[in-house]
This record gives C-alpha cells, structure tokens and sequence, in this order.
C-alpha cells in the first residue's frame, strides 16, 4: 500500500533523457545570455535611429549567431559520446547530511551545505552547487519514491520539501 511520504529519508532511481538534458543545458545558457538581447536590442535600435542599417544588421546577425551557437552546442553535446556517462542510472537517497548518490562504480554525497540553490525547470529539479555547476533530478524520477521501505506517493512534492527544509535559497516558482 502506498502512502504520502513523511520520511526525511527518500531514495529513488533517476535516468536522464537526451531531451531533458538538452532542455535544462539550453535553459541554463540561456539564462547566462539573459542581458544580451535586451542590450544587443537597444545598440540595433540605437543604429537604426542614428540611420547607420549596416551596423544594426551586423549586431542582429551576431546576436542570432550568438543563440544559435548556443542551441547547435546544446543539441551536439547532448547527444555526444563523451557525454553517456551522464545518461546512466543513478540511485539516489537522501540524508541528513545531503543528496547520496551511486552510479556503477561512482557514489559520493552532495552535502545540503554545497547546494547553493535550486529550481524546477522542463521537469528537473536542478540543484546548482557552483557558479556553473548543477545536478539534475528529472521529477518523473520521483514517482517511484521509496519511504520506510515502501512506496511513497507524492514524490515530486516531498522532494522539493526537503530540498526547502535543507537549501536556504528556494525557487521562487513551482513548475508542476
């Protein structure tokens, strides 16, 4: 019989898809970029208002040039080689101390205090532990919670309670 988790102590098994990875790499960048249009906007306009076409268009072109080096990148580096290893299952569990985590031959812990901040986006928690470092958690991961032994209902929103209860900075969103 399931029942609504009250345990501290989760475990789960995640996997990445390809789709989800690119999403959440295309969002993270992005987000990097987030000033450069607005600012690329206003010199185009400044430009065009000035009557110089020429060096708008160059600026709009190195704008579009700009994203779509982003996007062309996400979308190679998802589906890379290099990158498989990110696409294995992961067993997940969670502890006073953090995020435990073991993936074949790898395991380790993310302790909470490591954990700068997180979010919900295209269905990840993504946990960021640096500047330019994250963990993803897919949220479809979370419906096969264990709690006590059992299965746990509410997976995703047990999850992202204990994530407010051990991160100081929460989202100011929920996504699901």
């Amino acid at each position: 019989m399931t029942h609504v988790a009250t345990c501290d102590e989760i475990s789960f098994e995640s996997r990445l898809t390809e789709r989800g990875y690119r999403a959440v790499m295309l969002r993270v960048s992005l987000m990097r970029l987030r000033w450069v249009l607005p600012f690329a906007a206003f010199f185009i306009f400044n430009e065009l208002g000035r009557g110089d076409t020429r060096t708008a268009l160059v600026l709009a072109a190195m704008t579009v040039g700009t994203v779509m080096t982003i996007v062309l990148y996400a979308n190679w580096a998802s589906g890379s080689p290099s990158q498989r290893a990110v696409y294995e299952p992961v067993h997940y569990r969670t502890a006073e101390e953090g995020l435990v985590f073991e993936a074949g031959e790898r395991s380790g812990i993310v302790e909470w205090g490591t954990v700068r901040r997180w979010v919900f986006v295209h269905g990840h928690f993504l946990l960021y532990v640096g500047s330019s470092s994250y963990l993803l958690v897919p949220a479809d991961a979370l419906t096969n919670v264990v709690c006590d032994g059992e299965k746990a209902e509410q997976g995703p929103a047990h999850f992202e309670t204990i994530l407010r209860d051990h991160v100081a900075r929460s989202p100011r969103h929920r996504f699901y």
